[in-house]
């Protein structure tokens, strides 16, 4: 129960590490949904908190580039990596960013 209530201020921690960042911050399971969006990078894409939670990664990359997100993203799963993609905004403008 200890470990369990550890975990809860961790993730807390990280939170609200994550909610004050100016940067965005897009957390997706292994299957590229995304689990948490920080309010920067729901912001930068022209989103509302949350709005994104639930989005996979192809719904807001350019179709063109799916193939290699999904290879990127299964070549080493648990291996940090950094890429730059071309994310579509709501308003069906685009922005280029480099991700981790």
């Amino acid at each position: 129960m200890a470990a369990s209530i550890e975990a809860d201020k961790v993730e807390d921690s990280l939170r609200e590490l994550f909610d004050g960042s100016r940067d965005g911050v897009f957390v997706s399971d292994a299957e590229g949904r995304y689990v948490y969006v920080n309010p920067a990078g729901g912001a930068l894409l022209g989103y509302d908190d949350g709005e994104l939670v639930g989005r996979t990664v192809s719904e807001i990359i350019d179709a063109t580039e799916v193939p290699r997100v999904e290879a990127w993203r299964d070549s080493h799963p648990t291996t940090p990596r950094q890429g730059e993609w071309r994310l579509k905004r709501r308003d069906g403008s685009w922005v280029d960013v480099e991700i981790s």
